[in-house]
């Protein structure tokens, strides 16, 4: 017995090691990524409100409407889009859940409705069967009289209008020009130093930072083509990108955006990309507005994309240039006598610390060169490769120290 009892803690103790022990010393314990390459935006992420040259119409009778034109379609001007039936009105009017999201709609609207003649379009644009009641109170006149207190009492959404009945004088579509629109935000003000390829060093430090009825021509949907028009703002490859050194930087004083990038980056006329989430599109910086607490952000396109009718509000991401090349995370960095680098995983299974030139610095990652590259004394330095295995963590593992701007 005393003998089984010994036998089970050597096993005990064996594992140990196996699970625990050694795996620490060849470093298979450690979370580590690999030298990828990849795409480092250089955005801004905000709380966008839309803002469009929209009417929302009524119906001035009761009955059972009959939806035309499918939701989304481009429509020349005289055609019909919508009609009610009256004759056919069930008894006991709409169902509650119907009633109460349109009364919803109609009081965000106060009287600024519309009320339709004939169900006919009144110029050449888009018909919606979605409405929230803001289209005469949101517009591109209104829109820099805006108070930000506004978003918290904005729907995300439009509300959806289609039922089974409609009553006498509730909103049943809208019509929305989608030739220019906008999309508007406020940005804080904060102060941060930059460091020398004029990121902020709050960024590093964080770690996160149509279809077509009529004889209209066919619009295009901003979903084709992306990747021409994100070239349009800017993208450059790593190749291309301005190189810093590997250390901390210092850098002018400047006001930036409570994210890292700058506020001279919403330069007036200035292209950008909008990522939308379902999609991207080319956009506009028409204005920035200084403000006592900020900025007032005012963005415009001309490109069609199918949820431009949906959104009153909602997060998405601007986005001033895209590189590419050697991305890794920022927390993978580690500094030895003033300068960058990474540890990278050697055949033998041991870790080799290597000096990383950073290139830029976005959203918690980072391009550096690959291969070689050139140090502040004119030395050619080797460096990481792309499929390297690098630590992802070294300060958690007690290598070091992060680098911090």
């Amino acid at each position: 017995m005393i003998m089984a009892a010994c036998v089970f803690i050597v096993a005990v103790a064996v594992l140990y090691t196996i699970i625990f022990a050694i795996p620490k010393i060849q470093g298979l314990s450690l979370d580590t990524e690999i030298v990828e390459y990849a795409d480092l935006p250089v955005q801004d992420t905000v709380e966008g409100l839309f803002v469009r040259n929209e009417t929302l119409y009524s119906w001035p009778t009761a009955g059972v409407p009959q939806y035309l034109i499918a939701e989304g379609t481009k429509v020349r001007r005289g055609m019909q889009v919508f009609w009610v039936d009256a004759a056919s009105a069930p008894e006991g009017g709409a169902e509650s859940a119907e009633a109460e999201r349109i009364a919803a709609v109609v009081q965000a609207a106060d009287g600024t409705m519309e009320s339709s003649e004939g169900g006919v379009a009144p110029v050449t644009a888009i018909v919606s069967y979605f409405g929230d009641g803001y289209e005469k109170e949101i517009t591109p006149e209104t829109m820099h009289g805006l108070d930000k207190g506004l978003l918290a009492q904005l729907p995300a959404e439009s509300t959806d209008l289609t039922r089974t009945f409609v009553g006498a004088g509730e909103p049943v579509y809208r019509i929305t020009d989608n030739n220019l629109w906008y999309v508007v935000f406020w940005k804080e003000r904060t102060a941060h130093k930059l460091n020398e390829v004029g990121q902020a060093a709050s960024e590093a430090a964080s770690g996160e930072p149509l279809q077509v009825e009529g004889e209209t021509e066919p619009d295009v949907d901003a979903s084709e083509g992306v990747a021409a028009e994100a070239g349009a703002s800017g993208g450059a490859s790593a190749g291309e990108a301005e190189e810093s050194t590997g250390g901390a930087g210092g850098g002018e004083e400047k006001l930036v955006l409570e994210t890292g990038a700058s506020i001279e980056d919403y330069e007036a006329g200035r292209l950008v990309t909008l990522d939308l989430g379902t999609t991207r599109v080319t956009a506009k910086v028409e204005s920035v507005e200084e403000r006592p607490d900020g900025w007032f952000v005012v963005l415009s396109s001309d490109m069609y994309y199918r949820d431009l009718v949906k959104y009153r509000k909602k997060v998405v991401s601007v986005i001033f240039e895209e590189y590419s090349g050697a991305v890794i995370g920022q927390k993978a960095l580690v500094e030895q006598d003033g300068q960058a680098g990474v540890f990278v995983r050697q055949q033998s299974g041991t870790w080799k610390w290597v000096p990383v030139n950073i290139l830029r610095r976005s959203g918690g990652k980072c391009l550096v060169s690959e291969n070689t590259y050139t140090d502040a004394a004119g030395d050619q330095v080797r460096t990481v490769n792309y499929y390297d295995e690098v630590m992802s963590d070294p300060v958690k593992e007690g290598y070091s120290t992060i680098i911090e701007d």
